[in-house]
């Protein structure tokens, strides 16, 4: 059971109701968090050469990318790694560090102040913000066959 199915159930049950709102405005459809997803979950694939169990960190505040990457990467078949956004830096280090985290997502209140980490971190391929473009980018790779994963797998790293 990969944790995606969830997702991957909603959008054919219910494709075009709401799925993701900032207030009262609403952002994305089932159908279009599904497919982001998936574009998500490609892009880690084959533009960071990722494979089921790799870790991907997200230290970002509550924004509705959240949601697209954390799907995106259970549904590649890796780990996420969520990070509070109010860590220190030094302690988001640590964790990436730790966690041998392989990407990182960020995004533009968190990531001037953990920009720096990038280069010291050996593990580390990349660290992307949802507001640039190469985020842009991932969610244009097109759809992915959502990974299986085992009961005994890790879907979560804290």
């Amino acid at each position: 059971m990969n944790i995606a199915q969830l997702l991957e159930n909603a959008a054919r049950s219910y494709p075009d109701n709401a799925a993701v709102c900032l207030g009262p405005k609403r952002i994305l459809s089932y159908r279009q968090l599904c497919v982001n997803a998936q574009a998500v979950g490609r892009g880690l694939v084959e533009r960071f050469g990722l494979a089921a169990g790799d870790r991907v960190a997200v230290i970002m505040t509550n924004t509705p990318e959240y949601l697209e990457v954390l799907f995106g990467i259970w549904w590649a078949g890796l780990v996420a790694v969520p990070i509070n956004a109010r860590l220190h830096p030094r302690e988001v280090h640590y964790i990436l560090e730790s966690s041998a985290a392989r990407v990182c997502f960020t995004n533009a209140d968190v990531e001037p102040s953990i920009r720096t980490l990038g280069g010291t971190l050996p593990d580390l391929k990349g660290m992307l913000s949802v507001q640039q473009a190469e985020y842009r980018s991932l969610l244009q790779c097109g759809a992915l066959e959502r990974a299986h994963r085992s009961s005994s797998d890790p879907a979560w790293l804290f």
